[in-house]
C-alpha cells in the first residue's frame, strides 16, 4: 500500500526505501492524489540522501518538488538522517539549523543563510577530476601543510550563504602527535575550486573536544591542515594575498600581515639569519659599536626577504631582560632595527615595547633581517 511507502518518509531518522527514481517522484505526486497503491520499484534500493538530492536539483520539476515537500511532513527542518559517513536535513532559509555528523563533524547556519530551503548534507567527498586531486596535493606539500583530519564535503557544493555558518571539523589527536604538529596551529581549510587551491579559514581550536571550528561563506571541502611544531628557529604559514594572516614562532617572534600587502599568494617565514659571511659579520658589529648598540635579542629574518609589499606589516620580536640589565640599557628605549644589506646600515624603526612579556613592535615596509637594540649609555669621560 501507498502508506506504507510515506510512512518512513515521516520518521525522523530517513531509513533505506524500495523504488527508483521514477517511481519515487511518481510516488510523492501519487500520494495527494488519492491513489489507493505505489507501483513495485523493482526491487532497487535508494536512501533518504536520494530523496533530499532530488529535492534540491534544479532539474526537477517545481510541481514535484513542491510535493516532496510536502512529503517531508508539515515540521520541516525535523527530518534527518546520520551515518558514519553521510548525514543531512533540510533546513528552512528562514530559521537555518544544524547538521551534525556522528564523528562529531557538524554544521550550524543561522537563519537567513541559505539562499533557499536546503537540504544541508556533510558527507566524505567524492574523487575530483585527476588534475583537480592533483592541484590539491599540490598545493598542500607547496605550503607545508600536514592534513589532521580527513576531508569532508559540506554540501550542496557551490551554494553560497548570505551570512557566514560555522563549520566543525574533528582532528585526530594521535596524528598530531605522531607528526609532529603544532596543535594550537591547527586550521580549517576550504578548496576553493575557481583558484585551484586551499583557502586558511578564521579558524579556533577546541583543545578538550579535539575539534577546529571555521565560519564559511559558501559549502566546499573543508579539512583541518597543520604545521610541524616550529623550532625557536624556524616557523613558515602559508598566507594569500587577498586575506593575509599571522604567523607567530615559537619564541613569539610573529609578522601579522594585513590583507592585500603581499605580491601573490606566499609562504611567509621567520627564520634565526644565516651568517652571509665574515666580511658582513664584521660590518654588523662595527656598525653596532659606531653607534652604540647593543644586541638584545638574537633576531630575525622576515621572509621571503626578495618579496616586494604593497603596505608595512607588523613584526614583534622578544629581547632578554637579563641582557638588557647587563648592558645598562633602558627597557622602555629599547627599538627594532633593520639591517639594510644593500647600504650595509642599521635603520632603526618605531618601536613599541611591551614590558610585560618582553616583546617589542614595530611596523617594516620590507621583509628583511630585524633585531631589538638598545642604545649603551655614554661612559663618563675620563681624565
Amino acid at each position: 500500500m501507498l502508506r506504507n511507502w510515506a510512512e518512513p518518509l515521516k520518521r525522523y531518522e530517513m531509513k533505506k526505501i524500495t523504488a527508483d527514481l521514477p517511481a519515487l517522484l511518481a510516488a510523492a505526486t501519487l500520494l495527494f492524489s488519492g491513489a489507493p497503491a505505489l507501483a513495485q520499484s523493482g526491487g532497487k534500493t535508494i536512501d533518504g540522501e536520494k530523496l533530499f538530492q532530488l529535492y534540491n536539483s534544479t532539474t526537477t520539476p517545481l510541481g514535484y518538488r513542491r510535493h516532496l515537500e510536502r512529503v517531508f511532513d508539515k515540521g520541516r527542518g525535523r527530518i534527518a538522517w546520520s551515518t558514519p559517513t553521510k548525514s543531512g536535513a533540510l533546513l528552512p532559509a528562514k530559521t537555518g539549523g544544524t547538521v551534525r555528523r556522528s564523528d562529531g563533524a557538524a554544521v550550524s547556519v543561522p537563519p537567513g543563510a541559505l539562499p533557499r530551503d536546503l537540504v544541508v548534507t556533510i558527507s566524505s567527498p567524492a574523487d575530483g577530476s585527476p588534475a583537480e586531486e592533483a592541484a590539491k596535493q599540490a598545493k598542500r606539500a607547496a605550503a607545508g601543510l600536514t592534513s589532521a583530519s580527513d576531508p569532508v564535503q559540506f554540501g550542496p557544493q557551490g551554494a553560497v550563504l548570505s551570512s557566514g555558518a560555522t563549520v566543525v571539523l574533528p582532528y585526530s589527536l594521535m596524528t598530531v602527535w605522531r607528526d609532529g604538529l603544532n596543535e594550537r596551529g591547527l586550521k580549517i581549510y576550504g578548496w576553493n575550486r575557481a583558484a585551484s587551491n586551499w583557502d586558511a579559514l578564521n579558524s579556533s581550536v577546541d583543545f578538550l573536544n579535539h575539534a577546529v571550528l571555521a565560519a564559511v561563506s559558501s559549502f566546499t571541502v573543508c579539512q583541518v591542515f597543520g604545521a610541524p611544531r616550529s623550532s625557536t628557529s624556524t616557523a613558515s604559514e602559508f598566507l594569500t594575498k587577498k586575506s593575509g594572516g599571522k604567523l607567530v614562532r615559537a619564541d613569539n617572534a610573529s609578522v601579522l600581515v594585513p590583507p592585500g600587502a603581499l605580491p601573490a599568494d606566499l609562504v611567509v617565514t621567520i627564520s634565526t639569519p644565516a651568517v652571509r659571511g665574515a666580511f658582513e659579520e664584521a660590518v654588523r658589529a662595527r656598525r653596532l659599536d659606531a653607534a652604540n648598540l647593543a644586541a638584545v635579542s638574537a633576531g630575525a629574518v622576515f621572509g621571503p626577504e626578495s618579496a616586494p609589499l604593497s603596505v608595512p606589516v607588523t613584526v614583534v620580536l622578544p629581547y632578554d631582560p637579563k641582557q638588557v640589565q647587563a648592558a645598562g640599557l633602558s627597557e622602555m628605549n629599547l627599538q627594532i632595527h633593520r639591517w639594510n644589506r644593500d647600504k650595509q646600515v642599521w635603520q632603526w624603526l618605531p618601536s613599541t615595547v611591551d614590558p610585560a612579556n618582553h616583546v617589542v613592535s614595530s611596523q617594516l615596509s620590507q621583509f628583511s633581517f630585524c633585531q631589538v637594540l638598545g642604545r649603551r649609555p655614554r661612559a663618563p669621560n675620563s681624565r
